[in-house]
């Protein structure tokens, strides 16, 4: 995704990202992240583009995150951190499908995922998880050919480990 529009399948769950992802300073640094073979997300902290992200990266500072997006801070899943990249998929059509039909399928796509990665079912997880999506923009479907949805998990309380798996059993910080 060259640019990337953000959102997801309830309102508050907008206001939620953008809140608690403000809180996640100390975990991001300037740089190019590293990745280790065989290991999901990434071992060393930077800014990734939005074209790289892989399930198993977790989101480091997202303090200011805006509507259009080319890159985002990343950070080793054992850093703080409040969301976690889970889940890829390209929308098939051929032409911009608009922003509603966008929204629709990266709703029905991430969610049908959420379950196989966390280990728990969306519907049993009550406010501790959540999920929300990057989508691509008129202008990056165009010009860049980018269909991608990327999903994302995202906690109302601090992580120092990954979700996949976890189902209930949440990695919190010791602060929790």
């Amino acid at each position: 995704m060259g640019t990337a529009r953000t959102t997801t399948s309830r309102t508050a769950r907008v206001a939620a990202l953008i809140v608690t992802v403000g809180v996640l300073a100390a975990a991001c640094s300037s740089g190019e992240p590293e990745r280790e073979e065989g290991t999901p997300g990434v071992t060393k902290a930077g800014d990734l583009s939005v074209f790289d992200l892989q399930p198993g990266d977790c989101l480091g500072d997202l303090e200011e995150l805006t509507d259009q997006l080319t890159e985002l801070p990343v950070v080793p899943c054992t850093d703080v951190h409040r969301i976690e990249v889970y889940h890829l998929i390209d929308h098939e059509a051929d032409t911009y499908p608009g922003e509603a039909e966008l929204g629709t399928f990266a709703d029905g796509a991430c969610l049908a995922e959420f379950g196989a990665y966390t280990g728990v079912d969306y519907f049993s997880v009550g406010t501790s998880l959540y999920f929300s999506y990057l989508y691509p923009t008129f202008d990056s479907w165009n010009d860049s050919d980018d269909h991608g949805i990327v999903c994302v998990v995202g906690s109302s309380a601090d992580l120092v480990d990954s979700v996949a798996g976890r189902g209930l059993d949440l990695p919190l910080a010791p602060d929790q």
